[in-house]
This record gives C-alpha cells, structure tokens and sequence, in this order.
C-alpha cells in the first residue's frame, strides 16, 4: 500500500502522470487531442501551426486561445530571466497537460500531455519506427525512471515515467535495461518536441540508449 500511494505521488508532481499506475477514463472526444498522431492539423515537427526553433511567443498565445480541450483559465504565462514558460490545463481530466518555454521569442520545447490511452506499438504505427529507445532515471526529488522513444528528424520524443519501487518499473525500465526492447504494451503519458542543443543533449547525456530495434510483443 505505501509503495502504491508514493507512486500516485509521482504521478500528479509530474505533467502527465504515470501511465503504467492509474489509467484515466478516456475524455470525451472533443477534449482529446490525437493530432500528435494523425498529422491533423500538420505533421510533426509541427503541432497545430507550432513549430520548436521557429514559432514566436504571440503565435504558443493565439494557438493556445483556439485549442478547445483546454481550460483557459488555467493558462499561466510566467516569465523568468532564462525565458518565458508557458502552462495550461485540459479540462479532463483537470490537470496540467501543455506546457512551452520560449526564449529570445522562439519557441524551444513543446511539452504535451496524453489525456488518452495510446501504446508504443499504435504510436509506432501511425509515426514509423523511431531511431532511438532510451531509459533513465526521471529529473525530480522522487526516486523514478522514464522510458522514452526518439523521433531523430522530428525532435519528438514519447514518454512515461514510473515509480521504481513499482511493478510498471521492472515491466518497463528494467526490460528496456536488459533487452534494448520496448513492451507494445508500453504507454505514452508525455510527447515532447525538442530541437537544437537540448537534441543534442538528449542524444548524448549518458542514458542507456539503444537504436530502435522493434518491440516486444505480449510484454
């Protein structure tokens, strides 16, 4: 039971929680956004008109004004002398599901948290295979590990985050450990789109990373 609730701990301190410990009920489909997936309105690297490297502040604004899965209320722009981060809400379920850091007036990262339940081996189908799979221990003060796939070309990167003392830990990061091979049962809590040096940084910052060699089924 302890490990049960510091795992659900976890989960609400990060943007979109761990997938693998409570899975929501799915919104209803006018608050799910799937274009991460379906290319509509545009194809990654592009998100709703968005573009990492290239879009500027007013744009993240008027992009986020027009999305109706959000709870406008909840947008937060905060700004910091690193740059500016911008934060909203979806209204179901009500919590933290986009996030933007901008400097110098261009966009830098996307953030965008999966309020539906979608698996490795659905997200492979409708974007190709990925270059990389990655595993690491997850920024923060509790003890978590992240599974994540590389989208090279695009910047996209998919993500979950899992309490190590959790069944889902030894499941996922310890599999992906041991075979270089993500579980088709794998699923995505957190899409990011990065680009230029964080790339870079991503690519070369130590984790156990493996070229992307299929997935594992029944896993």
């Amino acid at each position: 039971m302890k490990s049960r609730l510091y795992g659900l701990l976890l989960c609400v301190l990060f943007v979109s929680g761990c997938s693998g410990l409570l899975l929501p009920e799915t919104p209803p489909a006018e608050q799910v956004d799937r274009s991460l997936f379906t290319g509509v309105p545009c194809a990654v690297p592009c998100w709703h008109g968005l573009e990492v490297g290239r879009s500027a502040e007013d744009e993240v604004i008027s992009t986020l004004q027009k999305l109706d899965y959000i709870d406008q209320a909840t947008v937060q722009i905060n700004r910091r002398s690193s740059g500016v981060e911008i934060i909203a809400n979806c209204t179901s379920p009500a919590r933290e599901c986009l996030k933007f850091n901008v400097a110098d007036d261009v966009l830098m990262k996307i953030v965008v948290g999966i309020n539906y339940e979608v698996r490795a081996d659905e997200a492979i189908e409708q974007l190709g295979e990925p270059h990389y799979l990655g595993v690491s221990a997850a920024e923060g003060e509790m003890a978590a590990c992240e599974v994540y796939m590389i989208w090279r070309t695009s910047g996209l990167v998919l993500a979950s985050t899992f309490d190590t003392n959790s069944d889902e830990a030894e499941k996922y990061c310890d599999v992906v450990r041991d075979t270089g091979k993500i579980p088709s049962s794998f699923i995505i809590a957190e899409a990011r789109l990065i680009a230029g040096l964080e790339l870079v940084n991503l690519l070369t910052s130590g984790d156990q990373l493996f070229t992307f060699s299929g997935t594992l089924a029944g896993r």
